[in-house]
């Protein structure tokens, strides 16, 4: 059997190898280069306005914590994507404060508050899993996932241990997630 080799690069001249026969070098694409930035310049136009349909709706959200679960900003679609648990009362003032087009009502089980005090009953158990050799990593809440997201090192071992635990009180999304590293800015030189 003969097996043959083929290197393809990018605008690089042909090697030569053991296992290779020829090398092929292809044209790279070319892009123009990016247009220069101006300080303070935004890359999306629209970001200030929609930052302003944010926090307005987030004030709005707050007035309304049994309902009110997050928000996002979709900058790609000029919109602000608000969570809650259906509730006319504030999707009304929601559509006080952004206008049509900008706004997209999304259904979520839970508020912001209960994922919140969820958050910290998974985060008060950190120790009690450590004993367990199970090491809780990350935790965290996302507008839109209606559940407390744990990121372990082991899902597939760990997964079905804290989803267990917590099934009848806590919803959870356990996750490959490794631990954090803090970003240290380093001393002044003494």
């Amino acid at each position: 059997m003969l097996l043959l080799g083929v290197v393809v690069g990018c605008g690089q001249p042909g090697t030569t190898g053991a296992h290779q026969a020829e090398a092929v070098s292809l044209p790279c694409a070319t892009y123009p280069p990016p247009d220069p930035v101006t300080p303070g310049q935004s890359l999306w136009p629209q970001q200030d306005v929609l930052d302003g349909y944010a926090q307005a709706a987030q004030q709005v959200g707050q007035e309304h914590p049994d309902s009110y679960a997050g928000l996002e900003v979709h900058l790609d679609e000029v919109a602000v994507w608000v969570h809650r648990k259906p509730s006319p009362t504030l999707d009304d003032a929601l559509r006080h404060v952004v206008p049509p087009g900008h706004l997209c009502l999304r259904d979520a089980r839970y508020s912001a508050v209960e994922l919140e005090t969820w958050l910290h009953q998974v985060r008060a158990d950190v120790d009690y899993w450590a004993g367990r050799q199970i090491v809780l990593n990350t935790m965290s809440i996302r507008p839109g996932r209606d559940c407390v997201e744990i990121g372990v090192d082991r899902p597939d071992v760990d997964g079905p241990t804290l989803t267990a635990y917590y099934q009848a009180t806590i919803p959870v999304c356990v996750e490959l997630g490794g631990a954090l590293i803090p970003l240290v800015a380093p001393s002044p030189a003494t």
